[in-house]
């Protein structure tokens, strides 16, 4: 199985996965996306985040009240930045990160926020960056399972936590784990 590490961890402490391996994959990081074509905004910093969202005409972002991880954290960073009220007024809310970058490629938007690997599926010519440091999100992906599993499975564990597969994870926007 793999999903989220918090998932796994609550899994096991409520006795749902019992006798297994977890094995870290790595985070995907959120951040910004925006129209191949057009100029790339400098979002390296909480003061340059906040006036490239003052100079985007139109904001996409996952629906917060579907759940949306990115979409959440968003709220919190525009509340933060002081420019909530701004950003809302010209914001579309998103089913989910795949609608967030159909939105960014069909330039019906100039900034999409979403996960950088979503993002980097869908166009690596779109990525605008990450979130600074001050504002980061990082959803850690982890692989879990049974101890007793077969020849088959433990080779494709084997794979995917090969150092080659790790370097695909990265090039595909999953930052890996340190030390794993």
């Amino acid at each position: 199985m793999i999903t989220t590490l918090p998932l796994i961890n609550d899994a096991e402490k409520m006795g749902r996965l019992k006798d297994g391996a977890t094995y870290r994959l790595g985070d995907s990081l959120a951040g910004l996306a925006f129209s191949p074509g057009t100029a790339k905004p400098d979002i390296s910093t909480p003061e340059k985040l906040k006036a490239a969202l003052l100079a985007a005409k139109r904001i996409a972002f996952s629906d917060p009240a579907r759940g949306a991880t990115v979409g959440i954290h968003f709220m919190k960073v525009i509340e933060s930045l002081g420019v909530k009220d701004e950003v809302l007024r010209k914001a579309t809310l998103a089913r989910d990160g795949i609608e967030t970058m159909r939105l960014v490629l069909e330039e019906k938007i100039d900034l999409g926020v979403t996960q950088i690997s979503e993002i980097l599926q869908a166009s690596r010519d779109a990525v605008a960056g990450t979130f600074p440091k001050e504002f980061e999100l990082a959803t850690t992906y982890s692989l879990w399972h049974r101890n007793n599993i077969s020849q088959a499975a433990r080779a494709f564990v084997t794979l995917l936590t090969s150092p080659a597969s790790r370097t695909k994870l990265a090039e595909n926007g999953i930052r890996p784990a340190v030390g794993q």
